[in-house]
């Protein structure tokens, strides 16, 4: 590795070491809300990693110095008009009041995934001192790497190898969580030998009440960087042998393979005219007459 590889290995690994360091944080600790009894950031501040969270502070903090002004009233939908005290363009946001969803012209929202100030403003206007949660994108949340996020776990069931899936992921997530220290891997370790343990006499019992729970086999090697994993290979099926080798690169099809009488022959005629050379000039008569 050259000096150039050296430094991208260890700035790599300096963002992962940050990135964990800040999750961690962002789990034992949530951060000082600048409203402190305010539900919305009371929430966003439960929800969101210390850095979003800033994030969406600080456009909580601007919309004090924008001016907001009602445009249109059809039914539920008002729609505003949110412009800064030191300037004339502004952004327009529409507002239902019956199910609490806010657009803006800004698209802050739909390109970052957080609200803007001008929705901040426009939620102030009218009273709504509660984020709501659809609001609340899972991707900028501080356990968005326990696993998959489902949404309308209700309506749309999960199948049992999803679930497996899912489960598989988070037990991942812990163990790479836990590889800062020995002790946190020893205890998970004995944690999953315990619950392994039972679920082999959950399925022990499950097997005698039923017989149509089949068998799940729990061997597994010891050692996971060398052990070998349980997929199966698809089968090769080969062709006949007589078939196989018998493309020809860059050979003539009309030449014919000699056979070994012809070389015995070729043999035969070599030994002869070495035998006349070394034989002397008097004797040449027998052989000549043959």
């Amino acid at each position: 590795m050259n000096s150039t590889q050296i430094k991208e290995v260890k700035v790599c690994n300096s963002l992962r070491r940050n990135e964990l360091e800040e999750d961690f944080n962002s789990r034992r600790k949530s951060p000082v809300t600048c409203i402190p009894r305010l539900p919305l950031l009371k929430t966003a501040a439960e929800s969101y990693t210390g850095r979003m969270y800033k994030e969406l502070e600080a456009e909580f903090k601007e919309q004090f110095s924008f001016s907001c002004n009602l445009l249109q009233t059809e039914r539920s939908i008002l729609t505003y008009m949110v412009t800064h005290m030191y300037s004339d363009y502004g952004a327009i946001v529409t507002f239902n009041k019956a199910d609490v969803p806010i657009t803006c012209a800004c698209r802050k929202y739909e390109s970052i995934g957080i609200l803007c100030k001008h929705a901040f403003k426009v939620f102030n206007v009218n009273n709504v001192f509660n984020l709501p949660p659809k609001y609340i994108l899972h991707r900028w949340t501080k356990y968005t790497k326990r696993g998959f996020y489902i949404e309308k776990q209700g309506s749309e069931m999960e199948s049992l190898q999803t679930h497996a899936a899912r489960i598989s992921r988070k037990v991942t997530s812990v163990a790479l969580k836990c590889s800062l220290s020995k002790e946190l891997l020893d205890d998970l370790e004995k944690a999953i030998d315990k619950l392994d343990s039972e679920g082999d006499n959950s399925l022990s019992k499950m097997q005698e009440q039923s017989n149509e729970v089949p068998l799940v086999s729990t061997d597994y090697t010891t050692d996971t960087l060398k052990g070998t994993i349980s997929f199966r290979v698809p089968e090769v099926v080969k062709g006949a042998k007589n078939k196989r080798g018998s493309i020809s690169f860059g050979k003539d099809k009309g030449k014919k393979k000699k056979k070994k009488s012809d070389k015995k022959k070729a043999l035969v005629l070599t030994l002869q005219c070495y035998t006349l050379q070394l034989m002397p000039m008097g004797n040449l008569g027998p052989w000549l007459l043959r």
